[in-house]
């Protein structure tokens, strides 16, 4: 009955913030680890005696042990669940009204089904004024359920990174806090006139500070450092996770909160090995912008020049695949896989389950 009821909107926005926020706390030091593995190698990072090379647990134990202990491993994570809830709210919201704008364009075939055989004709289906052009690809995409949820997925993402991408910005420069160690300033001083750059010694100590401190050195851009490559894994990455979960649970005769968990979880293990180079690449652009904005006075002024500075997207490809190999592409791959398994899966797990509830309190007032 609750497929064929028409229920509220904040129903998804409540329930993917739910979502997001319980996905968060279970898999932080995950993505920790994650974060730190992808920009050890960062240009601007010329301080780091820290390398986590060595196994997942491993890394995790050597954080706690040098870092502060268990709480260390929850660096950053007022900014993330702050992200994680924010996205996850747009993207499961947008996700639905996406959804359902696709359907309405759906037919019971694809759009030639009911043309003749012949090439001639199928081509001047595709030779349309601009909007008749773009109803048409509408109508293609909404024949096929997959398609739709790629679709609405890819849509669904990228809504939900730009409104959210600030945050982050700022958990990665959170959970960076620790790569630089114990670094003194002649060491430090020592190490900028060898390579021309500044060193990370005096990391933000709140979210305000952050943003002031990188609004102020590199203007409102600094806090989208890293956007085009974000944007540009985000469609793949959610439209194959989405197409994915919808897919499994079309051919799963149990529609319930556990297949909503292993369908998530497949899906986004998936999906994030695909797109993880980029991933990689947004981290590194994002890094080289909040270390060369936090900078100690005992060293010298803070500047923003590094001896080599990615100034792209393309040039960041181009630079780690030639100093550092292909294999850089996929640093903490394995923390990141298992990572996006668990936290897609009890995202949408949770999603589910508290969507689930708010139907029926909703049912419940109706009957009443």
């Amino acid at each position: 009955s609750h497929s064929r009821t028409k229920y509220p909107q904040w129903h998804n926005l409540i329930s993917g913030a739910v979502a997001g926020g319980g996905a968060r706390f279970l898999t932080a030091p995950l993505d920790l680890i994650k974060i730190r593995r992808q920009i050890e190698n960062c240009p601007s990072n010329l301080s780091s005696k820290v390398t986590y090379n060595t196994g997942m647990f491993q890394s995790i134990k050597t954080i706690v042990k040098n870092e502060g202990g268990v709480k260390a491993l929850f660096r950053g994570n007022v900014a993330a669940t702050c992200l994680w809830v924010g996205y996850a709210a747009v993207q499961f919201s947008m996700y639905s009204r996406c959804h359902d704008f696709m359907l309405s364009y759906s037919t019971k075939s694809g759009v030639f089904a009911d043309v003749e055989n012949d090439t001639r004709t199928q081509l001047s289906k595709l030779f349309q004024p601009p909007k008749r052009a773009v109803q048409i690809c509408l109508e293609t995409v909404s024949s096929n359920p997959t398609s739709i949820a790629f679709a609405s997925g890819a849509t669904a993402g990228v809504f939900g990174t730009l409104a959210t991408y600030p945050f982050d910005v700022c958990r990665s420069a959170f959970a960076a806090q620790g790569l630089p160690g114990k670094v003194t300033s002649s060491s430090a001083a020592s190490m900028r006139n060898e390579v021309g750059a500044r060193i990370l010694l005096n990391p933000p100590k709140s979210i305000a500070s952050f943003y002031r401190s990188m609004v102020h050195r590199h203007g409102i851009r600094g806090m989208f450092s890293g956007i085009s490559p974000a944007v540009a894994q985000i469609v793949p990455y959610m439209g194959i996770n989405f197409a994915l979960y919808d897919l499994y649970l079309r051919y799963d005769d149990k529609l319930n909160v556990g297949s909503s968990g292993i369908a998530g979880a497949l899906a986004g293990g998936v999906s994030k090995f695909i797109v993880y180079p980029l991933d990689t690449v947004k981290k590194r652009m994002q890094a080289q912008t909040f270390f060369t904005t936090f900078t100690s006075s005992s060293v010298g002024p803070a500047t923003s020049v590094v001896s080599v500075r990615y100034k792209g997207m393309v040039d960041c490809i181009v630079k780690i695949a030639r100093d550092e190999g292909m294999p850089s592409f996929y640093k903490g791959l394995a923390p990141s896989v298992i990572k996006s398994m668990a936290a897609t899966g009890f995202s949408f797990a949770l999603f589910s389950t508290t969507k689930n509830f708010l139907e029926s309190v909703h049912d419940s007032q109706i009957k009443d």
